[in-house]
């Protein structure tokens, strides 16, 4: 005859050994445990499980009292249980985590009693930044012995110490570098800048002379006038270029012509020769400006620059409009 056994069985129901109270609908005898139940059952008996939802699973009793081993899956409100003749398996969350599977924990690591709740503390110790726990908590193997610390924390701070360092050996020494291009001969960050500071201090450098002139700072009643363009060239002055611009065109009283050379006293046009200051600017620039005989002179001793201003039809300073920018570009040779 079958029998019905509808009692749910909760996780804190089951724990190690199978324990269940229930009550035998057909004599209404109350046992102890579902063991008990179905030993007391003939050999060839049958007990019918019936589980909340309906669903039943059948487990019959064999020759000489012995009890095949089964897996009754219950509803989710409920652990899964085995019904065999050994002792019962420490009880499994319905929703497959590790809910309910006991640790031993013999160094007393965890307050938690089960796999699920130990995971947490684990998650919980490696995101934490309080001291002793995050990376101070994972070791590192170090198969260089690269570091003193044993900790992913403690050589953190070994590399950050190592990088602020500026010894010999440390800092930018310990970082390399790719060089896709093949630009240094250095593999590290502090050898590739001790290239390019030679690179830089054998580099000459472009030096620039400047004047700015306009109508009130050309006054001479004569045809012609020398102004300065900035302080002396040192020696050894090669010229590398000379431009013009900012031009406004020089105009007033009778003035119908206005032009400008670039040189030194001793040769006053020898790096520009009558550049155009009266016809109209091109690109903000003389409409014409020629070169002297040696735009690219070597001052050898140095000098003075000088642009000399020049009107063949009024006095240089009987202009009224007019303004220009000259720039003269050099380096210093050895």
């Amino acid at each position: 005859m079958a029998h019905q056994w509808t009692k749910q069985i909760a996780t804190a129901d089951v724990a190690g050994a199978l324990s269940v109270t229930f009550t035998d609908p057909e004599d209404a005898v109350t046992r102890g445990t579902m063991a008990e139940y179905i030993q007391a059952l003939t050999p060839g008996g049958a007990v019918t499980v019936t589980l909340d939802g309906g669903e039943s699973q059948t487990i019959t009793m064999q020759p000489g009292g012995s009890i095949p081993g089964r897996f009754v899956a219950i509803t989710a409100s409920a652990c899964d249980l085995v019904v065999g003749t050994g002792p019962a398996p420490e009880p499994i969350a319905p929703d497959g985590t590790a809910v309910g599977t006991a640790i031993t924990d013999a160094g007393n690591y965890f307050a938690a009693t089960d796999v699920e709740g130990a995971l947490q503390e684990v998650r919980a110790d490696l995101a934490a930044t309080t001291n002793g726990n995050g990376a101070s908590l994972i070791g590192i193997e170090d198969v260089g012995t690269y570091f003193a610390a044993t900790t992913v924390e403690g050589a953190l701070q070994e590399i950050r110490a190592d990088l602020a360092a500026t010894t010999n050996g440390n800092g930018a020494s310990l970082v390399g570098i790719e060089d896709a291009a093949t630009l240094y001969t250095a593999a590290n960050v502090e050898a590739a800048l001790a290239e390019v500071k030679l690179l830089a201090d054998a580099a000459t450098p472009i030096l620039k002379k400047t004047l700015t002139a306009d109508h009130t700072t050309i006054t001479a009643a004569a045809a012609s006038e020398a102004l300065n363009i900035g302080t002396a060239l040192p020696a050894n002055s090669r010229i590398v270029g000379v431009d013009m611009h900012t031009l406004t065109v020089f105009s007033g009283g009778t003035v119908g012509d206005f032009t400008v050379d670039v040189g030194t006293a001793g040769d006053v046009d020898a790096l520009v020769d009558g550049a155009d200051l009266f016809a109209a600017a091109v690109d903000g620039g003389p409409s014409a400006m020629p070169a002297g005989i040696r735009p690219n002179k070597l001052y050898a001793g140095g000098g003075q620059l000088i642009a000399t201003f020049r009107c063949g039809s009024d006095d240089v300073g009987d202009a009224s409009a007019g303004a220009v920018t000259i720039d003269v570009l050099y380096t210093v040779v050895a």
